[in-house]
């Protein structure tokens, strides 16, 4: 998972929450630049902010353009007896997706640009504890776009002709999407409520589901989804043309994607599986 990562890069620098640096300190920082650069990140029209005053700190990012879109972030970081309560939220608009997973050494998934909005909590007194107690929502919007490795129009076939299969990554396939919408929420290790819903020409295919995951250990995530894909412009009731009535013939197709003991990229999947 793209978030995962971002957590497992964190991990591997930092292993020790020192808060009392926050008690010692009083920092008032204001920062402007038209370029700048955060490791290997090339950042324009950066504005940020740094307070830390009476063991509160306050980290704001007015503004920064990376990946080819812009970001925003409000951090606060607030003493809690011996531990620490952080949170926070990350915005960015226009975010190429597909540059971005390059640039974190990640197979890129889809080419789009993307809108997002992430809030998140946590209280702990070391990094362990602050990541695996992490709790709060993630907004996808993503209008048009490419999703890469995979084919709906073939993945339609295989339901039609197969009660089970492995799907399975093919650099070669794609799904040009007219919109991809995704919302989850997660708390201790695990993504809760997980709703995709993406938008072709021909098709709709829902996924939902939870995903557990382990962010402060080198495993792939293995989860159980369960998906529906059925034709665009249909209806379950009432049609108002003859397009929508043809459609609505078709039959959807319920199923799940298991990645439990597969490689990235390979998901097990069951058709006819319905959840309540």
């Amino acid at each position: 998972m793209f978030w995962n990562q971002c957590f497992l890069r964190l991990k591997n620098r930092i292993h020790i929450l020192d808060r009392e640096i926050f008690d010692r300190i009083g920092v008032d920082i204001r920062l402007s630049s038209s370029q700048a650069k955060v490791g290997k990140f090339a950042l324009t029209n950066l504005a940020a902010a740094i307070q830390i005053k009476n063991g509160l700190g306050i980290f704001d990012l007015g503004h920064a353009n990376v990946f080819g879109g812009s970001f925003q972030s409000n951090i606060e970081v607030i003493p809690a007896e011996k531990k620490m309560r952080i949170k926070g939220r990350v915005s960015g608009t226009s975010v190429d997706i597909q540059t971005a997973t390059k640039a974190l050494g990640m197979t890129p998934f889809v080419q789009s640009k993307a809108n997002f909005t992430m809030t998140a909590e946590t209280l702990g007194s070391s990094w362990s504890e602050i990541f695996s107690k992490i709790q709060g929502k993630l907004t996808l919007n993503m209008s048009s776009g490419r999703l890469l490795g995979y084919d709906l129009n073939d993945l339609q076939m295989r339901l039609s002709k197969n009660e089970q299969f492995l799907l399975i990554g093919n650099e070669a396939l794609s799904t040009a999407f007219d919109l991809w919408d995704i919302q989850t929420s997660f708390s201790d290790g695990t993504m809760k409520g997980t709703e995709s819903l993406m938008g072709t020409a021909d098709w709709s295919l829902s996924i939902w589901g939870t995903i557990s995951f382990a962010v402060m250990q080198d495993l792939q995530n293995e989860f159980r989804l369960l998906a529906r894909l059925r034709k665009t412009h249909s209806s379950e009731t009432l049609c108002q043309d003859v397009q929508c009535l043809a459609n609505s013939l078709v039959c959807p197709f319920t199923f799940s994607l298991n990645s439990k003991e597969q490689e990235r990229g390979i998901f097990l999947v069951k058709k006819g599986v319905y959840a309540n």
